[in-house]
């Protein structure tokens, strides 16, 4: 959560994580059954790092002004918990299409949660949506900027990683409603 301190950065570490997380459900569940218990965290661990490796490479050469945007945390990717558990949990213990199918469900969530959490945090950090745009849709984007707020309006607090454990805890509890 802490690269989301836009709606735009949000959205893009989001897509990155899904694609990783897809991916390597995918991959553990067609090889469940072909590996030991005991070499299922190394595997999935393996798997993960190579997927991950591959996206920013790709990233790199291809979409570099995301790459550049994103920066350090796609190798974070790699190891993410929420990849583990639903490996561990789903992948090798369920079928292909059910594995695929709550892969990309899940992945939708995490989608809409990190973007949504950092559409709040620039909001009420910059008073603004959508800046950076262009890095993610392309040089047409760069007229998406709204700033309904004075240009001197901030509030710190929500761009930092305090900030966005206060907003993710308080989104939290509005779920529990």
């Amino acid at each position: 959560i802490a690269i989301a301190t836009t709606l735009v950065k949000g959205l893009g570490i989001g897509v990155v994580v899904a694609l990783v997380f897809i991916g390597t459900s995918l991959v553990c569940s067609l090889f469940r059954n072909r590996i030991a218990e005991a070499w299922r965290i190394p595997f999935l661990l393996a798997v993960s790092a190579l997927l991950t490796t591959l996206l920013q490479m790709n990233l790199a050469a291809f979409l570099f002004p995301v790459y550049a945007t994103l920066g350090l945390f796609v190798p974070l990717v790699a190891v993410n918990g929420l990849i583990f558990t639903r490996g561990l949990s789903i992948a090798f213990r369920q079928s292909v299409l059910t594995t695929l199918r709550d892969a990309v469900v899940l992945s939708i969530g995490v989608i809409l949660v990190l973007t949504l959490l950092g559409a709040l945090r620039e909001f009420i950090a910059y008073g603004s949506l959508f800046a950076g745009a262009e890095t993610l849709f392309g040089p047409q984007a760069k007229d998406w900027l709204w700033h309904p707020m004075p240009k001197k309006y901030s509030f710190i607090l929500a761009s930092m990683a305090p900030g966005a454990l206060i907003l993710l805890g308080m989104l939290y509890a509005l779920k529990n409603l």
